[in-house]
Order: structure tokens, then sequence, then C-alpha cells
């Protein structure tokens, strides 16, 4: 049955059957679970250190936050951490967005301490977070130039990052969406892709990162509002899961997307059928 249903409608009977049983959390855990999660990483700004000891810094923090939201009742499980044990040697890192910006966690916990994630320069314009995440030396989008100027800029900057033995975190939607895997971009990681192809065997290598963490975690933005305000959570795990793909020469970016979207969309609902079914026994 779970397979003629869309990843909305797993996640919602998902948050129902929660509801039901009372797995909510109430307002006192979400107000500081909303503040363990976007307000402290605003403490960062503060930190003096060069970007990789600032992504260290940000590691530690990182594994506080899983050990709070364990203590919560929503676990992190994180699947496939045993194929990144030489992480240096991925030059490139695909990712889903996820609503409450899970997905920014994992970027601290599991990428090399050398790499450059992008982002829109609007999220460097929030108070207090936006100040935290320049310390990670980010690729950034700048949205003021022309759309092919940004897409220029940004890819240089991707290609350079990985020709000096650096990595890139990229995230192929472009924006954060519902439960839905939203449409993969190819040309905001083209330039990364082909500069990953260059690289010697042991790099041609790229890590996807799949995070299901809509059901526990929903929220909804006011209309000015850019962090995210958590109305309801449900104690669920988080689930994330590592893959790593290997590049073939023959393959364009074009075609890699699709590969790596249906890899992460196959994970999404694997996480979605299994949160079904043991809720259901």
């Amino acid at each position: 049955m779970t397979e003629k249903m869309t990843l909305t409608e797993k996640t919602e009977q998902a948050q129902q059957i929660l509801s039901d049983r009372g797995e909510v959390l109430n307002y006192a855990e979400r107000t500081r679970l909303t503040w363990e999660a976007f307000i402290q990483p605003a403490r960062m700004r503060k930190f003096k250190g060069s970007p990789v000891e600032f992504r260290q810094e940000a590691q530690r923090r990182s594994h506080a936050f899983y050990e709070f939201c364990e203590n919560l009742g929503i676990p992190v499980n994180v699947q496939g951490v045993d194929t990144i044990e030489n992480a240096s040697n991925i030059p490139l890192w695909l990712g889903n967005h996820q609503k409450f910006g899970f997905e920014a966690v994992n970027i601290c916990d599991l990428t090399p301490d050398n790499t450059r994630t992008m982002l829109k320069d609007s999220l460097l314009k929030i108070p207090l977070f936006g100040p935290a995440l320049a310390g990670f030396d980010p690729i950034v989008f700048d949205r003021s130039k022309t759309k092919e100027d940004a897409l220029e800029a940004t890819g240089l900057a991707q290609a350079e990052t990985i020709r000096n033995g650096g990595s890139v975190m990229i995230f192929p939607e472009g924006g954060r969406k519902g439960p839905e895997l939203g449409l993969f971009k190819s040309r905001l990681f083209q330039h990364a892709y082909e500069a990953a192809l260059k690289q010697d065997n042991t790099r041609q290598r790229v890590a996807v990162i799949s995070t299901d963490a809509s059901t526990a975690l929903p929220f909804k933005m006011g209309p000015k509002v850019l962090v995210p305000t958590l109305t309801t959570g449900f104690k669920t795990p988080v689930n994330v899961k590592i893959d790593i793909l290997d590049l073939d020469p023959d393959e364009t970016a074009v075609i890699f997307k699709n590969r790596v979207r249906n890899l992460i969309s196959g994970n999404l609902n694997t996480f979605a059928n299994q949160r079904l079914e043991e809720l259901a026994a």
C-alpha cells in the first residue's frame, strides 16, 4: 500500500499515528530544540580561528546537538559512516534539503574539515546566524548578479577548491522543500563535477547524504522569517544515509544528477516505509 503513497502522504500518516500515541514534543521541548538548533550555533560567530578550526568546533557542537535530540526522543541514526573513513579523498558531497535545516548539522559532522559549502547570500544576512555561517568560508551564490554570472563565479570557486585538494558540499535542489524531493539543478554543481572527474582515481568519488528529518521536525515559515519556527515535533528518529558513488567519465552532469536524485528519493521512501511498518507493528 505504501508504494502507491507519496512521500508527503507517508510523512503525514506517520505524524498522525505519533500524534494519536502522544509521542509529540511539548511546548517547552520545542522551544528548547529551536534554541539549540539555531540560536546556539549563532554564538559561533564569536569563535576566533581558521575555517578548519571553526569547523572542528562546529563538529563538537553537532555531536552535542545529536545527544540533545536523543534525550528528547529523537535519535539520529546515521548509516554508512564506515564508507567515509578517508573522507578527504571525496571531493564532491551532495545532499537533499530538509525543512528544519538538519542537513546543516550533518555537514559539520560528516564532511572533511576543508569542505566549502555552497549557499545563497541571503543566509549570510540573518542576524547572528549569518556571521556564524561566514566562518565556514562558504561558496556564496550572489543573487545581486545575473544568474549566469553567479553560476560562473560559484562554479569557478568550486573547481578551484577541488583542484587545491579540498571538498565542496552542494544541495542541488537549491532551496528547502516539504517532504517531497525537489528538482535537482545540475548547473549548481557542474563545475565541481567536472573538476572531480579530473582528479586522480582515488578522488574520483562523490558522497551522497540522504537526510530524513521531515517527519520528526516539521516547521512553517512566516513571510519575512528566515529562521524556521518549530510548531510541532514528533518523537521519531531522524535518519541519515551516506552513499559513495564512483564517477564515470562517460556520464554527463545531467545524467549523474538524475542518478543522485533517484538514489536519495529511494532512500527517503525506504525510511518512510520502514517508519510506517514499525509504527504499525
